[in-house]
């Protein structure tokens, strides 16, 4: 996305700020394999479409799932040899199921473990647009978290096939389009806590490379922090099988209308 592109996005941002409320967050992340390791930050406005999100009523005894908002979002993340800047928009009609679109750039200068970087084109620019679905379930304490996307994929670099970092996957020269899904099913203890299974499985449409994690999770979010682990399998069309581990961190002083 252009500079002047987020100039604008920023200062519609910055104006909508007046009416609703702002959140924001950072946090940063790792993983064992594919090897990887980032730091983001993320800031957005709420306002409320009808009824009463539970950021505005602190004296709620349980969050009510029933309500509508409007979410625009800046998010800046880097690795060091990897940055992007994301503009997007999100739209929860009820707060349990909502949608988002969004654009990014991203300029890279990496190699990845699982692709042949020396074949494809894993530098340079990175255009991405996505639309994603948001679902969020729960009964008493079990919870279940679900995200649907199409990703379309522009590099810079139109020589040759491509190396998508974000997902590890290869994407035909020209472009390609991502489809990933991601499903959460988990347990709460206490206020704190969680734990549960975890699946992601991503796929290239034009190149047919694909990748899937399935793993364990857990929790801990003392607010305004939270911290989380995550081990299990990973397998790719690209490369062997293996065990990966990962953890991340994240610091939210002003959440979000969201439930999660």
């Amino acid at each position: 996305m252009s500079a002047r592109a987020f100039v604008v996005a920023a200062s519609l941002l910055a104006a909508s700020a007046r009416a609703g409320e702002l959140d924001y967050n950072v946090g940063g992340g790792l993983r064992s394999f594919p090897w990887g390791a980032a730091i983001a930050g993320k800031i957005g406005w709420n306002e409320a479409l009808w009824g009463v999100p539970p950021a505005m009523d602190p004296n709620a005894a349980l969050p009510s799932p029933w309500y509508g908002y409007l979410r625009p979002t800046l998010r800046l993340q880097t690795s060091g040899v990897v940055a992007a800047a994301e503009a997007a928009g999100e739209v929860f009609p009820v707060a349990i199921l909502g949608f988002s679109i969004g654009h990014s750039s991203t300029h890279r200068n990496t190699t990845l473990a699982t692709l042949d970087c020396g074949a494809l084109a894993c530098d340079g620019w990175l255009s991405r647009t996505r639309l994603s679905a948001h679902g969020t379930g729960g009964y008493g304490a079990a919870f279940v978290l679900s995200d649907v996307s199409v990703e379309w994929l522009r590099p810079s670099v139109k020589d040759r096939d491509f190396g998508d970092e974000a997902s590890a996957l290869a994407g035909q020269m020209g472009g390609d389009t991502l489809v990933r899904g991601e499903i959460k099913i988990g347990q709460r203890f206490g206020d704190r806590w969680s734990a549960g299974l975890s699946l992601v499985a991503s796929a290239m449409q034009k190149q047919k490379s694909d990748n899937a994690e399935a793993g364990v999770f857990v929790n801990y979010a003392p607010a305004p922090w939270s911290f989380g682990v995550l081990a299990g399998t990973y397998r790719s069309s690209t490369a062997r099988p293996g065990f990966t581990v990962g953890a991340g961190v994240s610091w939210t002083p002003r959440r979000s209308y969201g439930l999660r």
